[in-house]
């Protein structure tokens, strides 16, 4: 991907709620340790660490969303997991040509022996565990200076921000669509941690897509819709691409606009697919895509990826999946 058409920054997180063949938290840590991934000792790393942690052995640098090279990892717990899971968190990298290459080793690394599991109680004991893997993409356009995109530390509301608000309206509207692209993994978790709302809980943090900052020339989102596909890589790099590619092209109001107008067209009934997601009805929320929007998004992204060999056919090969299931 062409820097010049904006710097696509991406980076992962994931969750890992046990592990097999007597495989657990600490031996994944010793092994990003010794591979030059995380910082400081087996010492500094024997209890997981907090949610939003920002210590000085790798948490805070991991979330401040520099890049480095090789990426860091950080690993810390998840309310959403068992206590002998955990979530790690990798630095983001800019995506050009290579694709994730520069983290498939991570990625080996802390999915070795993994157990995909919705079936173990969660770490307050309430309700089942929810694997997943979300992704923060970022969107630079070259025009913008450093000191005009640095975040805050803390997640900022979004309530008000209208350009905010705009991006996570265009991307509500093609929520079943986007589902239906997330569910090709092999796995499917629920619809709890990732509500195709646009008021989802928590203030919007538990919704299918996190706008962290929107503007002009500058755009973060957290995609939280994607599955914690252990064993299939080339489906975490097409998540990959397409969050890159939808972000990418939502930076610039034209294409936003365009992206609403088409939704808009085409729309379906918020009251019957809130109910679906409250009932956490999957094949309800499937049911209501709609062939025209699906191929308003699928030429939409195949034409901001024209740039990137790999990651246009990637993403092809996405498509090509999702719309053996069209209804």
């Amino acid at each position: 991907m062409l820097v010049e058409r904006g710097v696509v920054k991406v980076g992962i997180e994931i969750e890992i709620p046990t592990w097999k063949n007597g495989r657990n938290y600490t031996a994944v840590v010793r092994d990003l340790l010794n591979a030059g991934y995380m910082m400081g000792g087996e010492q500094n790393w024997r209890e997981i660490h907090t949610y939003r942690c920002r210590c000085e052995y790798g948490c805070g640098l991991v979330r401040s969303g520099d890049v480095f090279v090789p990426p860091l990892v950080s690993a810390t717990y998840d309310a959403s997991l068992p206590r002998e899971g955990g979530e790690f968190v990798v630095s983001p990298i800019v995506l050009l040509d290579g694709g994730l290459a520069p983290i498939r080793e991570i990625w080996d690394i802390v999915t070795r022996d993994a157990v995909w599991t919705d079936q173990l109680p969660d770490r307050r004991g309430d309700r089942m565990c929810s694997p997943s893997i979300h992704l923060h993409c970022s969107v630079t356009l070259p025009n913008v200076r450093w000191e005009e995109r640095r975040e805050e530390p803390r997640r900022r509301p979004i309530t008000g921000d209208p350009l905010a608000n705009d991006v996570l309206h265009a991307l509500f509207l093609f929520g079943p669509e986007l589902l239906l692209l997330a569910d090709t993994a092999g796995v499917r978790r629920g619809l709890r941690f990732r509500q195709l709302l646009r008021a989802a809980d928590q203030g919007g943090h538990h919704g299918f897509v996190d706008i962290r900052a929107a503007r002009e020339g500058y755009l973060h989102v957290e995609w939280r819709l994607f599955e914690a596909a252990y064993e299939n890589f080339e489906y975490v790099e097409a998540a990959a691409y397409l969050s890159g590619v939808l972000t990418r092209a939502l930076v610039e109001r034209a294409n936003l606009n365009r992206l609403m107008a088409a939704g808009l067209l085409n729309s379906f009934d918020e009251n019957e697919l809130t109910i679906a997601v409250f009932d956490e009805n999957m094949d309800a929320v499937l049911g209501m895509v709609s062939s025209e929007r699906f191929r308003t998004l699928r030429d939409m992204v195949l034409t901001f990826i024209d740039d990137d060999r790999r990651g246009y056919e990637i993403l092809s090969r996405l498509f090509e999946r999702a719309e053996r299931r069209l209804p």
